[in-house]
């Protein structure tokens, strides 16, 4: 049992000190902030740049600083995708909106889709939307699109806890008692009848000689 448990800690001691390993923020360096949002959360991960290290192509490897996500509510799950897009950007900067508000160099909010070009042209815009413009006003960010398949917080988006239990649940829009029943003659009289003098007595209705002429 004590080897078992030796072995246990030697693994999870090796989690924790492995890549990767979150090291804490430099205000002066800049900041690289990776988003993602999929049908019913938002996901992000913010970086900075190593200072000695660099990976195979010669570029500095990433460290991350801390990971987010969070659930879409109802209302915005139901958001057209480039406002669940814009929502994502602004999740990410609230989040960290201690180290990157401000900054002197601009944030590389790093992006891989395409439907926020959406809103490099004039658009009219809900309520939501304009309180977006208001916060983004306080950040120096620079949008970088980057294929979904580099998206370092795709993941943290998708991620099965967040998944809607109730996402495939039929609902029943028009129940039965909406329904006339099939055999009744007066629907049928109704539904096929144009004039009041065209439906027989047992509509229930008398047309009293009107002249349609």
């Amino acid at each position: 049992m004590g080897s078992i448990c030796e072995d246990t800690v030697r693994k999870l001691i090796g989690l924790v000190t492995s890549e990767p390993v979150i090291v804490p923020p430099d205000p002066e360096r800049q900041f690289i902030l990776y988003i993602d949002a999929s049908q019913f959360a938002t996901g992000t991960v913010l970086y900075q740049p190593d200072q000695e290290q660099v990976d195979h192509c010669g570029n500095p490897l990433l460290r991350p600083l801390g990971f987010h996500s969070q659930t879409f509510n109802k209302v915005e799950q139901n958001y057209p995708i480039y406002d669940r897009e814009l929502l994502r950007i602004i999740r990410g900067l609230r989040n960290w909106c201690h180290l990157l508000r401000n900054t002197t160099h601009p944030v590389l909010v790093i992006t891989d889709h395409a439907n926020l070009q959406y809103y490099r042209e004039p658009q009219k815009i809900g309520p939501h939307v304009n309180s977006y413009i208001v916060e983004l006003a306080d950040f120096n960010i620079q949008l970088v699109y980057k294929p979904g398949a580099a998206n370092k917080a795709n993941k943290l988006s998708r991620r099965p806890n967040f998944m809607p239990e109730d996402e495939n649940e039929l609902v029943l829009v028009l129940p039965d008692h909406l329904f006339a029943p099939q055999d009744s003659p007066s629907t049928a009289y109704m539904a096929m009848c144009t004039k009041p003098e065209d439906y027989s007595s047992d509509s229930g209705y008398e047309s009293g000689g009107t002249d349609d002429s």
